[in-house]
């Protein structure tokens, strides 16, 4: 069973100066060489906070230290990262798919970043 971290206690990915503006315009990664420290621990696979080197919130996404791609953001707003989220993402997205493919016997339910699900 997976433990959801509460906002309040996530570890922050800080960015280096000038590293923020690709995230504000809705690019969902945090390459490796943007990152200016971590402020704690975190095994990949945790949900971490991205935020810029002025301390203002960019994001929310999953860690992975082993990759160019060090965060793949889910959400750009303060939101729990838990089932529930997982659960709406996955209903919006089918339900994109039941509109614009009704007659279809088969689809990809979810496609990444298409469907604010990075990684």
């Amino acid at each position: 069973m997976t433990v959801y971290k509460p906002m309040d206690t996530l570890t922050t990915v800080l960015l280096k100066p000038g590293e923020a503006d690709r995230i504000v315009a809705g690019h969902p990664w945090i390459y490796h060489g943007s990152v200016l420290r971590l402020t704690g621990p975190v095994a990949d696979g945790d949900v971490v906070q991205v935020k810029d080197h002025r301390q203002r919130l960019l994001g929310v996404g999953f860690y992975n230290s082993r990759s160019k791609i060090n965060v793949r953001l889910l959400a750009t707003e303060r939101v729990e990262i838990n089932r529930a989220f997982f659960e709406e993402r996955i209903a919006s997205a089918l339900a994109l798919r039941r509109k614009y493919l009704p007659e279809a016997s088969s689809f990809r339910v979810v496609n990444a970043e298409a469907d604010f699900l990075s990684g």
